[in-house]
């Protein structure tokens, strides 16, 4: 137990009920160990936002009040590197770590639903929110997805069909021109409304090897000209569109309340000529 940290001010010293000058103890009145100075912790935070509230300039401080910020200092940097690698009250952080990233993709899925006003999954939404509050971060769910989510699709039709391991369909689409994102995280895309006995990889029309929607299931074999739908096509999808190897641009178009659909933009080759230069 390194007694690394030296206090001077005798009101300090007193303040935090250290021992004084005992040389029978091992102890010179001066320098203290974590463990002797981690039960007065909170009375130097408080101590500090005290003193860092009323007296912001540090000239109008005294002594007492220099050394105990001098303190609160050091302590902070030896918690954050004590903790840098390994939290101090975790007997396994790999574990804990591996369990935390397994606990991502279902809380995120449970606080989308639970955004857009459906039924979600508790339990998932706690587990992630208990990691959180364990390690004291604050986790970023973006509300602005909310109302977007569930509201846009891109609307495919299939090319061609094969197998390969697996039943494919290609689509006039592609992830690198069209749903980036879905690339750039390695997620897999939604298919609403899709169910049934037969699955298949959808697959963009690019060269690229990873030009992947994701598998979905369909009540009847695709076949060439079948339309598909591919969902959560609001989001960063439109802002992040490209035409990555002349692939065409899908028109946007917008479906009114009566169940109309009315076309607001369509693109054409000049636009992809246009975007070169």
């Amino acid at each position: 137990d390194r007694k690394a940290f030296r206090l001077d001010h005798p009101d300090l010293i007193s303040l935090l009920k250290l021992p004084g000058k005992d040389e029978s103890r091992g102890e010179d009145g001066k320098h203290y160990s974590w463990n002797q100075l981690a039960p007065g912790f909170k009375e130097i935070e408080d101590q500090a936002r005290r003193i860092l509230t009323e007296k912001k300039d540090a000239s109008q401080r005294n002594a007492f009040e220099q050394d105990l910020l001098k303190l609160r200092n050091a302590l902070t940097l030896y918690l954050r590197l004590k903790n840098t690698v390994h939290p101090q009250d975790t007997t396994n952080f790999t574990e804990e770590l591996a369990a935390f990233e397994q606990a991502i993709p279902g809380g995120v899925a449970a606080a989308r639903e639970q955004q857009v006003g459906r039924s979600y999954n508790t339990n998932d939404l706690e587990r992630l929110l208990s990691f959180a509050s364990r390690y004291d971060v604050q986790v970023y769910l973006e509300p602005g997805e909310a109302t977007v989510r569930h509201t846009t699709t891109l609307e495919v039709s299939v090319l061609d069909t094969g197998f390969n391991g697996k039943h494919l369909a290609v689509v006039d689409s592609s992830t690198e021109a069209h749903m980036l994102d879905l690339l750039i995280y390695r997620e897999t895309a939604s298919f609403p409304g899709q169910e049934g006995a037969h699955a298949y990889q959808i697959c963009g029309k690019t060269c690229l090897a990873g030009d992947i929607f994701g598998e979905a299931r369909f009540a009847q074999p695709l076949q060439v000209g079948d339309r598909i739908s591919i969902g959560d096509a609001g989001g960063y999808t439109m802002v992040k569109k490209n035409w990555f190897n002349g692939v065409h641009m899908p028109a946007i178009a917008i479906k009114e309340l009566d169940g109309s659909v009315r076309v607001a933009r369509e693109f054409s080759f000049d636009d992809y000529v246009s975007s070169l230069s």
